[in-house]
């Protein structure tokens, strides 16, 4: 099978986080001109071109190379914790793109990339019902991880099943995260 190729799917990472849920309104999540591959794009022309399918499959919004290592990453501007059904979107997402980028490029990317679900923070609050310092203080002086890298949503699994490591970033920690690092779209 001939592989298709993401050229013609690059696009920016503002445009990949935009919100057209509100029918003509748009909400970007991020304003980031770095480059990357649209794959709810590419995976509808993907599954169009090779087999023939028009049905859409669930993806994640975009895919690149930062400083070397693949990322997969998807925007919520909703709600997440409230509903299951999104959960269990976001989990068919992570094992749909897996799936394309292994049958694309005929290589297993378990275990060899990473995930970011950039989320918004306002519908979206951390809680803070015990003293979050303290305990980070503690688990920091014992050298474990920090709290505020551990992913929330339930997200941590995709850790260990399939991804180096599993980020929850709201828009103001991916611009942070991303700020002077560089970015790919070779897969």
């Amino acid at each position: 099978m001939s592989k298709l190729p993401y050229t013609d799917f690059i696009d920016t990472l503002k445009s990949c986080s935009d919100d057209s849920s509100k029918n003509d309104v748009h909400e970007y999540m991020i304003d980031s001109g770095e480059r990357v591959i649209n794959f709810d794009s590419f995976s509808s022309k993907f599954l169009d071109k090779l087999y023939n399918v028009k049905d859409e499959i669930h993806t994640v919004d975009a895919i690149c190379r930062i400083d070397g290592e693949l990322f997969l990453i998807e925007f919520k501007n909703g709600q997440i914790n409230k509903s299951k059904n999104t959960k269990t979107q976001i989990s068919s997402k992570i094992s749909n793109s897996l799936l394309l980028l292994q049958i694309n490029e005929n290589k297993n990317f378990v275990k060899n990339s990473s995930f970011i679900l950039c989320y918004n923070l306002e519908k979206n609050p951390r809680r803070e019902s015990f003293d979050l310092t303290k305990m980070q203080e503690k688990l920091n002086e014992l050298g474990k991880i920090d709290i505020k890298e551990a992913p929330r949503f339930s997200l941590a699994k995709f850790e260990s099943l399939y991804f180096n490591k599993v980020y929850t970033l709201t828009s103001k920690e991916l611009s942070e995260f991303i700020e002077g690092k560089i970015f790919s779209c070779i897969i």
